[in-house]
């Protein structure tokens, strides 16, 4: 038989398989259904001619429950809670304390995203398995199966298991389960309603989904920031700190990380975030001229017409404490969280500039929205 109709034997085999797979509607995971917050994700790699997925999960936080003595066995364990978004304690405890009797044994799980896709040949394979440990999901890997299927198996390593229940004992207290949903909470500022609804908006303002400069100029340097030169270049700024990987372009994974940040972060996070606006040329250091240029554009944003270079002088020497004039990151948090004229007047205005982008892009769509129903 010719090489060539065996390639054409293996695509018709493989189309079949696609086909069967996806009229069947089912996925493979304990579910049996595709969750909500990856349906879009499910189907466009789905509409790809050389990828069909097999099985699925978006991520999820769980309470099991099992009473069979197997310690918490899939087969025979059962969910008492399940969320595929952000949860608070309560919800969960609510959950341990509702349908009676305690199980036997019950763990609080946080289970990372999981895909399995299955690939039409090597090659196609490691394409999607490049993208997938460019994105982050660096313990994925491929699998033959038993019937030869290339499996693309694409996951992370962050997860979380705590037993919280042994022989029909809560082992643990309700402020601990309050600290680990909290904890779970920080690391994950955004439900997946707000990415969704911010994903569609960027994609919007970003068809190709990568936001150049002169489009973030034009969505928040012209209406965000007043037309000022140094106002404008506070925006370049923001924009620098936004492009983490500099290629001179803002993805929606780079939007969301920098929002993230000054929305949700603690005063740590968002002195640190600030630091890395003001030094300008990232050698790990802030000097009085670019401590200048960004306060000059903050100020002008805000409307104050002071003597500006006395004024950074005055911040600059408070917060230099070697007088080796230039500023650490040690020493410029420190100033600020010692010195609450500094920080009232400087970091709320930085991380507001950051945390309202979002509303920006909301107000933009809508007036496009009102002009072209006219």
């Amino acid at each position: 038989m010719s090489g060539k109709r065996v390639q054409k034997n293996h695509l018709n085999h493989f189309q079949t398989e696609k086909t069967r797979r996806l009229n069947a509607k089912q996925d493979l995971s304990l579910k049996g259904s595709i969750d909500e917050p990856i349906v879009d994700l499910i189907s466009a790699l789905n509409s790809c001619g050389a990828y069909y997925t097999t099985s699925s999960c978006s991520g999820r936080i769980t309470v099991m429950a099992d009473n069979s003595g197997c310690h918490l066995k899939k087969s025979v364990s059962k969910w008492l809670f399940i969320s595929h978004d952000v949860v608070d304690s309560d919800e969960v405890m609510s959950a341990i304390r509702s349908g009676g009797d305690r199980p036997l044994y019950a763990s609080f799980k946080v289970e990372p995203f999981v895909l399995h896709v299955c690939a039409d040949g090597l090659s196609a394979a490691k394409r999607l398995l490049e993208v997938a440990i460019g994105c982050g999901f660096r313990n994925s890997g491929l699998t033959i199966s038993k019937s030869d299927r290339i499996i693309v198996a694409v996951r992370s390593c962050h997860s979380l298991e705590v037993p919280i229940i042994c022989d029909k004992e809560l082992i643990v207290t309700e402020d601990y389960v309050k600290y680990i949903t909290e904890e779970l909470a920080a690391t994950t500022p955004f439900s997946a309603k707000q990415l969704k609804e911010w994903y569609a908006e960027f994609i919007q303002e970003c068809p190709n989904g990568q936001m150049d400069k002169q489009t973030f100029m034009q969505n928040f340097g012209e209406h965000f920031f007043p037309a000022d030169g140094n106002t404008i270049k506070l925006a370049e700024y923001v924009f620098k700190r936004f492009d983490a990987n500099q290629d001179g372009a803002i993805s929606f994974t780079e939007f969301i990380n920098a929002v993230s940040i000054p929305s949700k972060g603690n005063i740590d996070e968002k002195l640190d975030w600030c630091f890395s606006i003001y030094d300008i040329d990232e050698d790990g250091f802030i000097t009085t001229e670019e401590m200048g240029n960004v306060i000059k554009a903050i100020f002008r944003r805000r409307g104050l017409r002071l003597d500006i270079d006395s004024k950074v002088q005055e911040i600059f020497n408070r917060m230099d404490v070697n007088k080796d004039g230039v500023l650490s990151k040690e020493e410029f948090i420190r100033g600020f969280k010692t010195d609450p004229q500094i920080l009232s007047a400087l970091v709320a205005e930085q991380c507001s500039t950051t945390a309202t982008t979002d509303q920006t892009v909301r107000n933009n769509n809508n007036e496009r929205h009102s002009l072209a129903s006219k």
